[in-house]
Formats: structure tokens, C-alpha cells, sequence
């Protein structure tokens, strides 16, 4: 019995010392350093990945790492921006030391219409601005990002108020009574930025705001006929492509945080008279008034602004697999403007996901983006603030009938700016989706060189703006005025299917040909529901009175138009030397006559690198690149309204006859 435990707890060692062994064997530490092959420096961050697998790591400050790795891995990737990345087999050792070879410089690539091209292959008039090169700051709207950043492009703001409305011209307006703003393409879907509602008072915010500046990667600006024609009837203001960041194959997850916090005044206030000068005013202008000038000394641009203060906070969570790239984002902004009772406020998200499947024949690339925007509006108090009798006290208790606040009984007189300011009451909020999702197919198998893409898109925005006016508010005629409440909510859907094929191939090494044929659906739905009380007899919000209006007005109107285009573009390369690039796009669009929905947009541009002849060596002291381009190229501008092609009459009465106008 003693002889068969012995024998027993014998093998039981055993089992242990071989289950130990196993699992030793089943997880292994490999170390090592990684360097430069040229200059045997340490390269810091460099990438370590099992390939197979999501495990990986990065080197530290020495360039050294250690990664344990499961069993039945064979092979470890080590990857450096800039250098070519190297597969090694994993041996007996467990010490793998790597000298990564720098690769060659990667051309700089743009994002033109339906596709990319090397910077240097250009023959439009583009700009590319990337994120480092971006204003910096408490900015709201992405235009304010390259705000000064591209020759012929004016972004000015039309009002004081954060998350207001900018103009932005490229190479000047083309339109007398049509918009002149530029098509935006945000991550491959033109998006609608016409108002909210065109005419109606929910109208004129910035379309981007929705956008968060910290997402985008880069602006691409296309200026010029020869560049815009691949948009047609969309192209004559300009084009503006918006690409957003990204997660990448093999990258190591990172959590980044982003914040500021601000404050913002005037900075400096305007020359108004002060209580003095004004008084020396009526006195030599109208001195029969002096005697209604009261006794105070008021800065009426003191009493409507403030300052404002903001804050920012943005997280990014990116990273990836073997063959797949993540990027998640949300993000919190809420910024007063400097003039009171205005203020902005926004919650947003973004995802983006890109996989590739089949030896990266497939291509898979998913974006979505969200934003829940608050508003509340300037009352637009400028002009009455400069322009107000700065003898007055800014409350009169007694005046009851325009709710306490000094109003002079002239009816020619500006109106008292902080009554508006503390009566009105106008917010808005809204809530805008965008999103698609892309296919992209390589045929190398069949035909080398040809690629199939597919893009559907959507845009997604409601909301509704509400505004409220006493009947204390003092209002142009001021001896009548009844109040208002007025309510617009709208809804505006935009949907997207892009589908084309591209081929691009290389024929020896002085020719190379790239192709792009497609077909391109686009519909926009917009309702705008509207609700507007007034006659209000009482306030009948205030506190001792529920007396209802006495007249409504209600009324829904829904609007639909379609854009539907057949497109194509050829760019010739002869020796990097002579490009040529044509264009064509066919646009069908319901904004215009039956008779005149169609229209053809052809375009052609030349361009020769003259830094890549053989007489320009003596200018590469002087010139980095030098290209001498020519274009030609029509476009058009459908953004002229809907139902505009229709004759429209008005009556007018004119001395007790009546005239039809059209």
C-alpha cells in the first residue's frame, strides 16, 4: 500500500510538472528593441501586433518592448509611421530585436468629387487643409476652422450671436436672386444648407453647426469650373468636401480628451453719444424737446451685453484590428454670446467603423454622426442700443402699458433694447442625423485595375423654433400691438445613392489612366408645420391673466424635389508630366420647368509640371513644384427655391382699379 501512494504521488508530481511546463509553453514573454536600420536610433510608439490576433503593444522611450504571446502564434508585425512595416517569425528565442527601413515619402492625397488624387496630379484649382494646420479656439462652426486658411475664400458672419449664420463666398458670388453659398460634402454626402424654413422665421443658422470641429480631418476646397463640374447644377459657388478622423488597421487603441474653457467680450464698445454730448445735441438741433430728456446717463451698450463665457469637453476612444479601424467620439459645447439672451448649446456623437474583408477586395466604411443643438436667439438689439436717448433710465415703473420700461410715445422713435431683451422669450432646438455606409469592391481577379463603389447616404434634421411676445413689448405700430405666439417645426429628410465604377491602371511607365463612371439619386423631403396666435387682448402669460387669443393662423407645408445625375471623369497622366483631366455630369432636377429639368455639364483642364523637365534642375533651388494649369468648365446653381419655375400673380389696387402682376 505504501509502495502503490509513493507510485501515485509520483505521478501526480509529474502531471503537475507538466502542466506547469504546458502552460509556460502556452504563453511565452517575447522582448526586444526596436531601431532605426540607417541611424540605429530607438524608434518610440512603434507598433508590435501578433498577427492573427488583437493582441499587440508599443515600444517605450528606448525603443525596448515586451509582449506575451498565446500559443500557436507564428509570426509578430512591427509597424512605424513612415517606415515599411515587417512581418518576423517567431523562433525558439524570446528575443526579437527589429531594424524598421524608412519607406518612401507617401504622396499627398486630396479628396476631389467621387474620388482621390495625388496633390501633384491636380489639374483644378484645389485646396486641401488638414487638421493641424486649423484655427484654434472657441470655435462652434467648422467653417471657422479655415477661416483665413485659403486664398479666394471670404467667411464673414452675419451676426454677433454663437452658432449664427456665416456667408461664405468662394471666388465671390454668381447669383443675383439664387443662393450663393457652396455645396457641402460631408464624408461623400452633399448635404441640403438652404434654410430651415426659406421665409419663415425658423430660418438662418449655420447649416455645419451640427458638425463638431474636433471630428473633421480635413477641408478640401474646389474653386474653380474645371473642379466643380463633377457636382453640375450644384457647383457654381464652389464645393467644400469635409472628411472626418478615422480609425486605421493595426493602430493601438487610444482614449483622447479635449476641453477648454473661455470667456469673450467686446473689444471695444462704439462711439455713442454719452448723456452729455446728447443733451448739447437737442439743445442746438431741437430744443423744444429738452424738456423731455430725463436725468439719467445711461450706456445702453453696457446694458445689453455681457460677458460671456463657454466651455468645451470632447472624448475620442480609436483604434483597431488586424483588418479593421474604430473611431468613437462624443462631445459637450455651450458658449453665450456676448450680447445677453443669446446662447448656444450642443451634445454630439460620431462613430465611424471601416473593415476589410477577402484579401481587401471589400472594403466597408460606416459613419454616423448625431448632434442635439439648443438656441437661444439675439433679439438683434444693436441698432436701438447705439442709437437710444442715453438720458432715459432703462425701467419707468409707472409705465405700466409697455410692462415697466422707459418707451418714448413716438412711434418714428427706436425702441427701448432691454425691454426687448428681458420680454421676449425665442428658443430653438433640433436634433440632426447623418450617416452612410460604403462599399468598395476591387476586381483584380477579373479585370486589374477596376473597382466598384457603392455609397448610401442620409441626412436627418428636426426641430422647431418658439417665439413669444407680450403685449407689453413695445412694436412699430407701438399703440396697437398685440402680441404674438408663433410656433414652426420642421422636418427635412435627405436620402442618397451614389453607385459607380472607377478604373485605374498604369500602361508601361510613361501612361496611366484612372476612370470614374456613376449614376447619383438624391431626394429631399422638408415639411415645415407652423402655428402662430396673435391678437393677444391681455398677456396671456402672465400672472393675472389665462384670456386666450382671439386669432390663429395654422397651416403645414411639405415640400419634396429630386436630383438625379449620370457622371463620368477621365484623368491621362503622360510621364507625371502632362495631365489632363474631362468631365461630364448629367443633372435631371425637379426645381426647374418640365421643359428644362435637364442640364449637361462638361469640363476640361491641362496642366504641365514643368518641375519635372529636364531644364527645370536650375529652378529647384527656387521652386519646390511648379505647374502651369488651364481649365475650362460649366456649371450651374440649382439652389433657387422650389416651385420657382411656376408663374405666380399678385393683385395690386391702383387709384380704385385693380392690376394682375406676374
Amino acid at each position: 500500500m505504501k509502495l502503490k501512494a509513493k507510485f501515485l504521488y509520483g505521478c501526480w508530481l509529474i502531471a503537475v510538472v507538466l502542466l506547469c511546463s504546458n502552460a509556460a509553453f502556452a504563453q511565452r514573454t517575447i522582448t526586444g528593441t526596436i531601431t532605426d536600420a540607417q541611424s540605429k536610433e530607438p524608434l518610440i510608439g512603434a507598433n508590435i501586433l501578433v498577427v492573427g490576433t488583437s493582441i499587440g503593444g508599443i515600444s517605450d522611450i528606448d525603443g525596448t518592448y515586451s509582449l506575451q504571446i498565446p500559443a500557436g502564434a507564428t509570426e509578430l508585425e512591427f509597424s512605424y509611421t513612415g517606415y515599411t512595416a515587417q512581418r518576423i517569425a517567431i523562433g525558439a528565442s524570446n528575443v526579437i530585436d527589429v531594424l524598421l527601413q524608412a519607406g518612401e515619402v507617401l504622396d499627398e492625397i486630396v479628396v476631389i468629387g467621387y474620388g482621390t488624387v495625388k496633390k501633384e496630379d491636380a489639374t483644378g484649382a484645389v485646396n486641401a487643409i488638414s487638421s493641424k494646420n486649423f484655427n484654434k479656439g472657441a470655435i462652434v462652426s467648422p467653417d471657422q476652422l479655415i477661416t483665413g486658411k485659403v486664398a479666394g475664400v471670404q467667411i464673414t458672419s452675419n451676426s454677433g450671436e454663437p452658432g449664427g449664420q456665416t456667408s461664405v463666398r468662394i471666388r465671390g458670388g454668381t447669383s443675383v436672386n439664387a443662393s450663393n453659398e457652396p455645396l457641402y460634402v460631408i464624408d461623400g454626402v452633399p448635404i441640403d444648407n438652404a434654410p430651415h424654413n426659406p421665409g419663415g422665421f425658423s430660418s438662418g443658422r449655420n447649416p455645419l453647426n451640427f458638425l463638431n470641429p474636433n471630428d473633421i480631418e480635413t477641408f478640401t476646397v474646389l474653386k474653380d469650373a474645371s473642379a466643380t463640374a463633377i457636382y453640375g447644377s450644384r457647383g457654381a459657388n464652389g464645393v467644400i468636401i469635409i472628411t472626418t478622423k478615422k480609425g486605421k488597421a493595426g493602430e493601438r487603441s487610444r482614449l483622447t480628451y479635449d476641453g477648454y474653457y473661455n470667456t469673450a467680450e467686446f473689444a471695444g464698445e462704439p462711439d455713442v453719444f454719452g448723456e452729455q454730448d446728447f443733451r448739447n445735441l437737442v439743445t442746438f438741433k431741437a430744443p423744444e424737446r429738452l424738456a423731455i430728456l430725463g436725468n439719467n446717463d445711461t450706456n445702453w451698450f453696457d446694458e445689453v451685453t455681457q460677458t460671456a463665457s463657454g466651455q468645451s469637453h470632447n472624448l475620442g476612444f480609436t483604434g483597431g484590428g488586424e483588418n479593421m479601424g474604430y473611431r468613437l467620439s462624443a462631445g459637450y459645447q455651450s458658449l453665450e454670446g456676448v450680447v445677453r439672451a443669446s446662447k448656444t448649446e450642443r451634445t454630439n456623437f460620431s462613430l465611424n467603423y471601416n473593415h476589410s474583408l477577402f484579401d481587401s477586395r471589400l472594403n466597408i466604411n460606416a459613419n454616423i454622426k448625431g448632434s442635439f443643438t439648443k438656441d437661444q436667439y439675439d433679439p438683434n438689439v444693436g441698432a436701438s442700443a447705439s442709437s437710444f436717448d442715453p438720458t432715459q433710465a432703462v425701467y419707468d415703473p409707472t409705465n405700466t402699458a409697455f410692462g415697466g420700461y422707459f418707451e418714448y410715445p413716438l412711434p418714428q422713435s427706436p425702441r427701448n433694447p432691454v425691454s426687448f431683451i428681458e420680454q421676449q422669450e425665442d428658443f430653438g432646438k433640433s436634433f440632426r442625423n447623418i450617416g452612410n455606409l460604403e462599399f468598395d469592391y476591387k476586381f483584380n481577379d477579373f479585370v486589374p485595375g477596376l473597382t466598384a463603389k457603392l455609397n448610401l447616404g442620409y441626412d436627418i434634421n428636426n426641430g422647431e423654433r418658439k417665439r413669444f411676445q407680450p403685449t407689453t413689448l413695445s412694436r412699430p405700430p407701438f399703440t396697437n400691438y398685440t402680441g404674438e405666439l408663433r410656433r414652426e417645426n420642421f422636418t427635412r429628410l435627405n436620402t442618397l445613392l451614389d453607385a459607380y465604377l472607377n478604373y485605374n491602371r498604369s500602361f508601361g511607365s510613361d501612361h496611366r489612366l484612372d476612370f470614374t463612371a456613376g449614376y447619383s439619386y438624391q431626394n429631399f423631403y422638408n415639411e415645415y408645420p407652423s402655428f402662430r396666435a396673435f391678437d393677444l387682448t391681455t398677456d396671456i402669460f402672465g400672472s393675472n391673466s389665462t384670456a386666450p387669443a382671439t386669432e390663429f393662423e395654422a397651416f403645414n407645408s411639405v415640400v419634396e424635389n429630386r436630383l438625379i445625375s449620370f457622371f463620368g471623369r477621365a484623368n491621362y497622366s503622360f510621364q507625371d508630366k502632362y495631365l489632363l483631366t474631362v468631365t461630364v455630369r448629367r443633372d435631371g432636377s425637379t426645381r426647374f420647368g418640365e421643359n428644362n429639368r435637364w442640364g449637361t455639364f462638361p469640363s476640361a483642364a491641362f496642366a504641365w509640371r514643368i518641375m519635372q523637365e529636364d531644364f527645370a534642375e536650375s529652378l529647384s533651388s527656387t521652386f519646390s513644384d511648379l505647374k502651369l494649369r488651364l481649365g475650362y468648365g460649366i456649371t450651374g446653381n440649382q439652389e433657387i427655391g422650389d416651385f420657382r419655375y411656376l408663374p405666380t400673380y399678385s393683385f395690386e389696387r391702383c387709384e380704385g382699379t385693380v392690376s394682375i402682376w406676374e
